[in-house]
């Protein structure tokens, strides 16, 4: 959703506000929300719980078991039909 309004705005002042706004004041505003956005991304990689990381971390890791396993079958298999 960040991401979104911040392209969202991002177009707008880009595209119009040069036209309705003085430079300085574009620039202005361009570089509180450049900061501000940069906070806000800085705060949440500092305090968040990382929740999010840890489960695509094991996501990742039984996905990887679930593959071998079924690897080490295959190959289990194939030996047995060749015996």
């Amino acid at each position: 959703m960040v991401m979104f309004s911040m392209h969202t705005l991002s177009t707008l002042i880009g595209a119009a506000f040069p036209y309705v706004l003085s430079k300085t004041l574009t620039e202005i505003i361009c570089v509180v929300l450049f900061l501000g956005f940069g906070a806000f991304m800085v705060y949440e990689g500092l305090f968040s719980d990382g929740d999010d990381v840890n489960f695509t971390c094991k996501d990742n890791n039984v996905n990887y078991r679930v593959k071998m396993r079924e690897k080490r079958l295959k190959k289990n298999s194939e030996i047995i039909q060749l015996a």
